[in-house]
């Protein structure tokens, strides 16, 4: 559990009744047989009638999942603006998951609307089942407080000093991040190559390693980097500025001004390199 935050019973987002949780499923066993029977009687019309608004249904019922889905899949192309307004749907809807509910309030703080990440996260924070996104809470608490109170190095210290089962991928990521925002380079390379070691597989991971290596201005590793992550299908606009750099600094010049090109048509993020 994240020191100093405890769990609250006051509001549940993304958890349905046990009665209710029965009637939907009786209901979307029972539907598509009666869809079947009206059809084989000859029924036709009335049929497709009663598929059609059984379909619109479950689209609402599901309206959560739907727009998280496709918020992650626009996220995961860099399409930021479009993945907050998707997360939003999901949240309004009072039924999301926590872990799309912390989804959204990350998108919200990565695209500089600290202010929102931060009545979100107190909503968030009065949910039921939120253990397993304790990691991901004091990620964003720990942002929110680098961005909103411009407190960077308490930000950095603070998750220095967490407990080892918070340790995970999102953690890695962020406070590599963190270090290279402090201009704290040599740190954030030997983190880095440690984040590798705990996880080989993650983009972001990847692409923070690359990062340090150019911000030291070893660009021969750099560049012996950028196959790995081109393997990741790397989507922010700092992985494909700091590819063009490494390969600009050893004189692929036609391979760097294609990276420098898609980095300037990526979106922006309050890590962008854009913004140091």
């Amino acid at each position: 559990m994240v020191k100093g935050f405890q769990k609250k019973e006051k509001k549940s987002f993304g958890v349905i009744g046990m009665g209710r949780n029965y009637y939907k499923t009786a209901f979307n066993w029972v539907a598509p047989v009666v869809v079947v029977v009206i059809i084989l009687t000859g029924e036709l019309f009335e049929g497709l009638t009663v598929l059609l608004a059984y379909i619109i249904f479950r689209f609402f019922d599901e309206k959560d999942k739907i727009s998280a889905y496709y918020g992650k899949k626009a996220y995961l192309k860099g399409h930021y603006k479009k993945a907050v307004k998707l997360y939003k749907r999901a949240f309004k809807t009072n039924k999301a998951e926590p872990k799309v509910c912390i989804s959204y309030c990350y998108s919200l703080l990565i695209t500089g609307q600290t202010n929102k990440a931060d009545e979100i996260l107190s909503l968030i924070k009065n949910m039921k089942n939120i253990e397993e996104i304790s990691s991901q809470i004091l990620i964003c608490e720990k942002l929110i407080l680098y961005k909103g109170e411009n407190r960077l190095i308490k930000a950095i210290m603070d998750l220095e000093r967490v407990e080892q089962d918070l340790k995970n991928t999102s953690y890695h990521n962020i406070l590599e991040k963190l270090y290279i925002e402090n201009s704290d380079f040599k740190k954030a390379k030997i983190f880095g190559e440690q984040a590798y070691k705990y996880n080989k597989e993650d983009v972001h991971i990847i692409e923070n390693l690359l990062r340090a290596y150019c911000l030291l201005e070893d660009y021969e590793r750099a560049v012996k980097v950028i196959p790995i992550l081109l393997k990741k299908k790397p989507f922010t606009d700092n992985a494909f500025y700091y590819m063009g750099l490494a390969y600009e600094k050893n004189n692929k010049l036609e391979k760097a001004e294609k990276m420098y090109k898609k980095a300037k048509e990526k979106e922006k993020t309050i890590f962008s390199y854009s913004n140091k």
